[in-house]
This record gives structure tokens, C-alpha cells and sequence, in this order.
């Protein structure tokens, strides 16, 4: 009999040497028959079986080929093989199941049986799969209730039907079944003082560790001190011998400095499994698993080898600076005379420069510019940021995004076959009566025509614009490559009839396709070196693809049966998700990096009902792989369900608008929260304590509260990042966070005794330690030593305050935190009164922050008597006035409301003009805000109201102002 090929058997090995489907076991076997819905595996000479149930579909799919194999010799004969009686179950490794003494279902619902050696046995029911549970069932009733009890169409009751297997041919197979050959295997490693073998295939040395690949197909790191010397010595050899092969290690074209999980040696002997390190402090590192789970190990449970030196490097590559032990020591010393910084300084010209960039502003809708074509021209293509178009018909030519001419096109074009243009607009790509042709624009000459490529049935261009990818009927892909002039050629392996259809789709980085036939839908990985189709998949239940697909770590596919991003594994070609619903329709959808490296998918989509309404427009906005919304939303007027051309970088589009072409562009993001919050690192860890007012003054100066919703709106972002950063900076460093975070504050206020940004960070701390110890609940519930701690820290930040409080311009956090400081120290309602006029007469007077705090004092729940925080209200937003002050009511008085039970109208409790409520919503949104917490409380208000008139009007400002809810 001829058995699968050796390749075959091992990469079946590989994939069944990680726990299957719904099982927490491993196991390794070669499938050598099926027995009704399970496979029969056979692991040296131990038959056993496996239900599909527990399998994967990419399992049961190389399953099935293996078992094909054997069908393919013997094509009318069963295989020869007894029903093994070990099975694998859900939750535990091969376990007996054959007819067992008094087997039965106990109380606990479990199925109980008394082994071959005369012990009982119990296993759980949810242990079991579908087809286990009947087999079971079987095994406990008679013959007659079995074959009355399942329907006609199921074919257990052909269980009996092992007795039916030809003796002959058992007899001539049974002794090569029984002899396979011994199963190849990963290798395996004794690591120094270790407890257990670490497996995986020696790929190449790499600085101080080793790279080994894996049996999940992934490659980890390991410290090289790890090794015993022969098993390095082996590795030197296998070294050499690659570089006598031409290659640098075992996986050809591997990039080392990709190969970010690493095996961490545990001091107690054990290894853990691949993971990331992120980032380490003084007794942790943290590190992050194949689901995208934080891993958090101490210092202390980690090998020498591994601990110290890994935290050094890890810290080192954060913050560019190398470990210090010495921080603690260095913090609690005493000020010197020279470190005294007597006087504000002025703000460095970098950091300036940063600053700059926030008076730019934001504006969430895109930027349109009417082309001026003439009558017979349309847009073919433009680059792959929108910077230039491609312009036929009359007078064809490549114009900027102005719609000024850059080039001439000297040549016509075949307008049945796709044209593309170079990032920098200079050179075209398409075809000249059927021939593939470069033309160089600038010299307007061809450069370059490619005959071997035949005339193409789908296209796509990568996202940098250098490779363009022409697929064929037949299954030819081609690429071409505009560094290297090169066309490279590989072929899709179809099936006998297949035929491919004109859909592809391409990843960012020219990578991963999704191609379909008229069969089949492929995921294919094509290496960019040599242009050959390196993994071909064919997926599995993914519903037909609407007009895109995003591929690069992860993939998202917008469907036509509905508003779906379904997210698969690239690598596995296989449906990992497909219940993502997104709020927003995709039309195009984009990986983009997000913070902390997380990843995010940038969408563009229409809300439902919104297609083809008379006032249509698009939304643009990101999204976690939850599927909930990150970040600022963008729009643009636009119909998407209307034929709209889209850069694939996703910056610009172009659509039509009556007879009119229309060029859009993406407005330039200003991330003034990330600005805000690296500029806070950066001065912290360098130590530049002197620019921290410095940079504060400058957030306060007209140029910037020009373009924040009030003057200190930016000032106060900015203090928020400082609060952040010196936080962490304990944990950064090690130790107790608390004690870190004072000593630093502590020592920065004796540095800069003339400071306004430390003693409100200081203040801010005191106030968060003093409601640390109080909590939350009533005061009731607070125990005698928590009162008292929490009087004593808002007694000290008070005490940080008052310098401030003497100025003529305290900052707007001054009064928020002297506010709620009063709260807490049950100051008479005549102070509190004298810091809300006070604040008044000073930017902060724009302050949401503020006002929310003496609305929560005045509350009666509190120190305010009925009528107290109405009458607060409306003197503040009456004498901010106009719009401003009706945005301010609005919000104030939507968010109070909340103070009430929900069940009754929040106007049995307070006073309240629901028309100013409208009014408020409108001019705040009015300024372009991307909140929505704000339209939700009043929407929530008007329901409680019963308030169908206005909640309709409120609703009507989604369209007005372009406000996207986001569900």
C-alpha cells in the first residue's frame, strides 16, 4: 500500500501537535480510516479516534485528504481496520470507550464506567461532542430503543457494520497498517537545569539567542546561554551546513529582526510558552501571548539569564536610556543649591516647534475642490494617495488635485484593460492595443512594454503604489514591479473547469490577495522576491465579498448580505470571526496602526437609511477589532452607493455631483492628545522640569486658545498628560507607584519653588490619595481611619493651592480642584460661591470641568438647598451668552438629570427649559464636536420627558451637523 508522502505526514504531525478545535490536548497521528463522523488515527501502533465535531474546518479538511489517499488506492474497499476503542474527548487525552462494566449516567451528569483494571471512572458530560453523547446513549439501551430512538437518515445505527470489513483484505493490509513508518518530528532540547524538553527545529543563531521554529509554524527567540555546549555545537554544524546551501538559516528569506515571541526560562525550571515582551519595570515584565492577552511575570520567577537582561533591553528600547537601580536613591536626596531653578525659562525652540502644529486647528469634514473638466472628460485613475489624476476623453492628461495639467498623455489607451499611475504621478501603466506598456510621462516616451503578460481579467495596486498585480481566467498572476521594471509570474493551481472571476483585492503591503474563480474563493500570500504565490488557501464559509477586503495581520471583508467586517487569520486562511457588525455600512475598509501598537480598521461607510437620501454623506472613522469606534470621525459629502472612486491609501476620493466632478481630500489630522501626551514623556523623562511651565504658558498664550473650545482647553489637556505620565513614572521605574510618584513630585516643587504646574499636580495626587481612602459609598460606609486620611490629603492639597489661589489668573485646574477640595472639606457655601465668581472674571468661566463641580456641591444630596444648582445654571450660561451659553446649559443640565431616577421625568426634580436644551445641543455640535456622550444624555432626557416634538428635532441635528453615533 503507498502511504502519504513524508512531507505530507510531517506537516499532518505539525498540525495536530497543537491542541485541536474544542480540546485542551495534543496528540499526533496519521488518519488510516474513518468510522461513521470520526476519524480513525493511527499513532504508532495505537489506533484511536477522533470525533470531526472537535476538529477544526482546516483540520477536517487535511483529514480528509489524507484519508482520500487511502481511498484513491483501495477505491472499492473498505478500510481493513478494527474501530479502535480509545477516543479523544473535549477536555482530556485519549481515554477507553469501549463497553465498559455497569456504564451509566450519574447525578452530576456524568458518565460513569469501572475500567479494565477495576477502577471507577467518571467523565463529564460537556466532555463529550454531539455524535459521543449518542454513542453512549447506545452502549446503555438495547438495540431495538437504539434503532427506534435516531432517524432513518442517521447512519449510526451502521455501527454493527465494523463486523462487515473483509477479512482477506484485513489480513494483506493489517501488517503494513500495523509497521507505518516512524512519524518524523519536531526537534527536541535538554536546556540547562531545566524540568522539561523544549521543542522546536534549530533556524539559525541571531546576536545572544537562538531562533527556533516551531511546531505551531510560528519562530521564537531563546537566550543562547540556555543550551548545553553539544546541543550548540549541533547548531553550529547545522549553520555551516546552511551556508553551504546559500541560506542564512533554515527558513529562506526569514528576517530575524521580525521574530518578536520569545521562550522566557522560569527560575523554577519550567519554560513559558512564545510570547512578546512589551515592557518591563523594576520586578515585572509584561508580556503579551498569541491572543493579544498581557502576561505580567515577576523578575524573581524568571532564570538570571532571562530576568535582568531582558528588563534592561526592554527598558532601554522604550525609553532610550539604559536600567538605573539607582533612581530611588538618587530622588530622596536632598536638593543642592545648583539644582534650584530660581526663574521660569522660556520654552525650547523643539518644543515650540511641536506645539505649532495645534494652531492649525481640525476640521472633521474633507476638504473639496471642483474639478474643472470639460465636457467629455471623465477621471480613469488617480495615484494612491489622490495627489494626481489620470484625465480621458478629449485631450487626456495626468492634473494635480487642483486640476492644474502636469502631464500630457502621448499615447492612447485599450479602455477595456486597467491604467494606473506611479505614487509621484509620472509614470503610467496600461495597455497599448493588448501589451502591457510603461510610460515614462516626464520624457513622455514608452519605457518599457511587456508581451508575456496577457491580457488581464482583475487588477490591484499595493498601497505604496510600487507593485501592480494582473490576474488572468486562467490563473496566472502577474506582478510588476516599478523599483525593478521586473514582471514576476506565478499560477493559481485550479480545478479542472475553474475559471477566474474579476474580483481581486490586495493587502497594503502587496502581500495577501483575495481572488475568486467560479468556484472557489482563494487567500493567497505571494512572495514579494520572486513573484511565486508562496500559500494558496481556499476559503471556507466566507460569504460573498461586497467591493473590498483588507489583509495584512488580520483581515476584514465587508459583505453583500450585511454591514459585516468579518476578521480571519491571513496566515490560516480560515473565518475566525464573522459576527463583527459594524454601525457604519463598509464601502472600504484599511489596516492602520493605532496606539501602542494596537490595530485599527479605517472604515469608510454611509449610515444606514442615508444612501440616496438628498443631503447624503459618507463617514470616516476607525475602529478596534471589537468592532467599537476609535478616535475623531470624519465626513465627507458624498454617496457612496454612487460610483466613487477611492485612493487606495484612502486619503482622497473623487465622485460626481450632478455634472460636476469632485476631488476630496482627507483633512490633516492633528492628534493634539497625542501631541500633548509625548511632549508631557519627554520632558518628564528628560528631566526638564523647567519647560513643564514653560510649555503650559505657551497652551495659554491667544495663538492657541484661538482654536480650543475655551481658552485653557489645551493647558488643561496638557496637565491631564502630565498627571498620566508622572504616574507611571513609578511604575516605569519599580517599586510602590505612590511612593515613586511623591518623591518625584516632592523633589520637582524644591527644584522649581516658583512653579504653577507642580503644585496642581501635587494638589491633584493628595486629592486622588484622600478619595482613595474615603471610596466611593456613602459616608455611612467609610470607616474612621478612611475619613481620616481622606480629610488629611485634602488638607494638604488645599495646601498646595492656596499660593496659586493668590494670583490674579489662577488656572482654570486651580478652581476645578479647589472646588471639589471644598466639597470634600465641607467648606460654607459663601466660599465656594467666592471661587465660582472669581472664576468667572478668567478663562475657566468656559469650563465645563468647573461648573460641573459647584453644580455637584450645590446639589441637595449635598450643601445646596432646592433651587440652588438651577439658579447657578442659568446665571453662568446667561452670562456667557448666545451660543456658548446655551451649549453650557445644555450640557450641564443633561448630565444632572442623571442625578435622578431614570423612571419619572427628570423635570418632577428639576427646573429646567427644554427648549434651551434643544437650543444648547445645537450650537455645541454646531462647532463640530465628535462626542456623541452628549446628543445620547439628551436624547435619554427628551425619552424621560416623553418629549416626541424635540426628541425628533434633536435627531435631526445627525444630519445637520454630521453626527455619527457610532451604533
Amino acid at each position: 500500500m503507498q502511504l502519504p508522502s513524508a512531507k505530507a505526514m510531517e506537516d499532518w504531525l505539525v498540525s495536530w501537535s497543537q491542541p485541536p478545535y474544542k480540546t485542551q490536548v495534543g496528540f499526533e497521528g496519521v488518519v488510516v480510516g474513518k468510522h461513521l463522523d470520526s476519524w480513525i488515527m493511527r499513532d504508532g501502533t495505537v489506533d484511536f479516534l477522533v470525533d470531526r465535531e472537535l476538529l477544526t474546518d482546516h483540520a477536517n479538511e487535511q483529514a480528509s485528504q489524507q484519508w482520500q489517499t487511502l481511498k484513491e488506492q483501495f477505491p472499492n474497499q473498505a478500510i481493513p481496520i478494527a474501530v479502535p476503542s480509545l477516543r479523544i474527548y473535549g477536555l482530556m487525552g485519549k481515554q477507553t470507550l469501549s463497553p465498559a462494566e455497569d456504564p451509566s449516567w450519574n447525578d452530576n451528569d456524568e458518565f460513569q464506567f469501572t475500567d479494565r483494571e477495576g477502577k471507577r471512572q467518571a467523565i463529564p458530560h460537556s466532555a463529550f461532542s454531539h455524535l459521543e453523547k449518542l454513542e453512549l446513549d447506545v452502549q446503555l439501551r438495547s438495540e431495538t430503543e437504539v434503532r427506534r430512538t435516531i432517524s432513518t437518515g442517521d447512519e449510526y445505527a451502521a455501527t454493527q457494520a465494523v463486523n462487515e470489513f473483509q477479512e482477506d483484505l484485513r489480513r494483506e493490509l493489517e501488517e503494513e497498517l500495523r509497521n507505518l513508518p516512524a512519524l518524523p518530528s519536531i526537534h527536541t532540547w535538554k536546556l540547562i537545569e531545566s524540568k522539561e524538553l523544549l521543542q522546536g527545529d534549530f533556524d539559525r543563531f541571531d546576536g545572544e539567542d537562538v531562533i527556533l521554529h516551531g511546531i505551531d509554524g510560528d519562530h521564537f527567540r531563546i537566550a543562547r546561554q540556555l543550551f548545553h555546549e553539544a546541543d550548540l555545537k549541533r547548531m553550529e554544524e547545522k549553520t555551516a551546513e546552511f551556508q553551504e546551501q546559500g541560506k542564512l538559516g533554515k527558513t529562506k528569506g526569514l528576517d530575524p529582526s521580525t521574530v518578536s515571541k520569545r521562550v522566557i526560562r522560569r527560575a523554577d525550571g519550567w519554560t513559558t510558552r512564545p510570547a512578546t515582551p512589551v515592557r518591563a519595570n523594576r520586578y515585572y515584565i509584561d508580556f503579551e501571548d498569541e491572543n493579544e492577552s498581557m502576561i505580567r511575570l515577576s523578575l524573581d520567577e524568571l532564570h538570571p539569564v532571562d530576568g535582568p537582561k531582558l528588563r534592561g533591553e526592554l527598558y532601554r528600547r522604550e525609553h532610550g536610556i539604559e536600567w538605573d537601580d539607582q533612581v530611588d536613591e538618587r530622588l530622596a536626596q536632598p536638593v543642592t543649591e545648583d539644582e534650584i531653578i530660581a526663574r521660569p525659562a522660556t520654552l525650547d525652540a523643539e518644543y515650540r516647534e511641536r506645539l505649532e502644529l495645534l494652531r492649525r486647528g481640525f476640521s472633521r469634514q474633507w476638504k473639496e475642490t471642483r474639478l474643472a473638466l470639460s465636457p467629455g472628460q471623465t477621471v480613469l485613475q488617480m495615484s494612491v494617495d489622490g495627489s494626481f489624476l489620470l484625465i480621458a476623453g478629449n485631450d487626456p492628461a495626468v492634473v494635480d488635485r487642483s486640476g492644474s495639467i502636469v502631464h500630457r498623455i502621448p499615447s492612447r489607451l485599450d479602455g477595456q484593460h486597467p491604467v494606473y499611475l506611479s505614487p509621484d504621478g509620472n509614470r503610467l501603466i496600461g495597455f497599448e492595443s493588448g501589451v502591457l506598456t510603461l510610460w515614462d510621462l516626464q520624457q513622455g516616451i514608452k519605457s518599457a512594454s511587456y508581451q508575456a503578460v496577457k491580457q488581464p481579467l482583475a487588477s490591484a495596486q499595493s498601497a505604496d503604489g510600487d507593485r501592480i498585480f494582473f490576474t488572468t481566467h486562467d490563473g496566472w498572476i502577474y506582478l510588476l514591479d516599478l523599483a525593478s521594471l521586473e514582471v514576476k509570474q506565478s499560477r493559481i493551481e485550479l480545478l479542472d473547469g475553474e475559471q477566474m472571476t474579476s474580483e481581486l483585492w490586495c493587502s497594503r503591503d502587496g502581500a495577501n490577495f483575495i481572488a475568486t474563480s467560479n468556484q472557489n474563493m482563494y487567500l493567497l500570500k505571494v512572495d514579494e522576491t520572486t513573484g511565486k504565490i508562496a500559500n494558496q488557501a481556499q476559503l471556507t464559509r466566507l460569504p460573498k465579498v461586497r467591493v473590498l477586503a483588507v489583509l495584512d495581520q488580520r483581515a476584514w471583508v465587508s459583505t453583500d448580505e450585511k454591514p459585516w467586517a468579518i476578521d480571519f487569520g491571513v496566515e490560516e486562511g480560515e473565518v475566525v470571526h464573522a459576527t463583527r457588525r459594524l454601525s457604519i455600512v463598509p464601502y472600504w475598509m484599511d489596516n492602520v496602526p493605532g496606539e501602542e501598537g494596537l490595530s485599527l480598521i479605517r472604515v469608510m461607510g454611509m449610515l444606514p437609511g442615508l444612501a440616496g437620501s438628498t443631503d447624503p454623506f459618507a463617514f470616516i472613522a476607525n475602529f478596534d477589532l471589537n468592532g467599537d469606534r476609535m478616535g475623531m470621525v470624519e465626513y465627507v459629502n458624498c454617496d457612496l452607493t454612487q460610483p466613487v472612486m477611492i485612493a487606495a491609501r484612502g486619503t482622497a476620493m473623487v465622485f460626481r455631483r450632478g455634472d460636476e466632478w469632485i476631488h476630496a481630500a482627507a483633512p490633516e489630522r492633528i492628534p493634539a492628545s497625542r501631541i500633548l501626551r509625548v511632549l508631557a514623556e519627554n520632558l518628564v523623562d528628560r528631566d526638564q522640569i523647567d519647560q513643564l511651565d514653560a510649555a503650559f504658558a505657551y497652551l495659554r498664550t491667544p495663538a492657541i486658545a484661538a482654536v480650543s473650545e475655551y481658552p485653557d482647553e489645551l493647558s488643561e489637556e496638557f496637565l491631564s498628560a502630565l498627571g498620566i505620565v508622572s504616574k507611571e513614572y513609578g511604575w516605569v521605574h519599580g517599586g510602590d507607584a505612590r511612593i515613586r510618584k511623591e518623591l518625584w513630585l516632592k523633589r520637582a516643587g524644591e527644584r522649581m519653588p516658583r512653579s504653577v504646574v507642580i503644585p496642581m499636580l501635587r494638589a491633584q495626587h493628595h486629592r486622588d490619595l484622600a478619595w482613595k481612602a474615603r471610596g466611593t459609598g456613602f459616608v455611612n460606609t467609610v470607616s474612621k481611619d478612611g475619613m481620616r486620611v481622606f480629610h488629611e490629603q485634602l488638607g494638604v492639597a488645599l495646601e498646595h493651592l492656596k499660593p496659586l489661589l493668590k494670583k490674579q489668573q489662577p488656572a482654570t485646574r486651580v478652581f476645578y480642584l479647589a472646588i471639589g477640595i471644598s466639597m470634600g472639606l465641607s467648606a460654607p457655601k459663601s466660599a465656594v460661591g467666592e471661587l465660582t465668581r472669581r472664576a468667572m472674571q478668567t478663562p475657566a468661566k468656559g469650563s465645563l470641568s468647573v461648573h460641573s463641580s459647584a453644580v455637584t456641591y450645590l446639589l441637595p444630596r449635598w450643601y445646596g438647598n432646592p433651587g440652588d444648582f438651577e439658579n447657578y445654571i442659568e446665571m453662568v450660561c446667561d452670562q456667557l451668552g448666545g451660543a456658548e451659553g446655551d451649549a453650557m446649559y445644555s450640557r450641564l443640565m443633561v448630565s444632572t438629570a442623571r442625578f435622578y431616577p431614570r423612571g419619572q421625568p427628570a423635570s418632577d426634580f428639576m427646573r429646567v427649559d427644554p427648549e434651551r436644551v434643544l437650543a444648547g445641543m445645537d450650537a455645541y455640535y454646531a462647532k463640530e464636536k465628535t462626542s456623541v456622550h452628549w446628543f445620547e444624555l439628551a436624547e435619554e432626557f427628551f425619552q424621560r420627558e416623553a418629549d416626541a416634538e424635540r426628541l425628533s428635532k434633536l435627531r435631526q441635528l445627525i444630519q445637520r451637523h454630521r453626527i455619527y453615533l457610532g451604533r
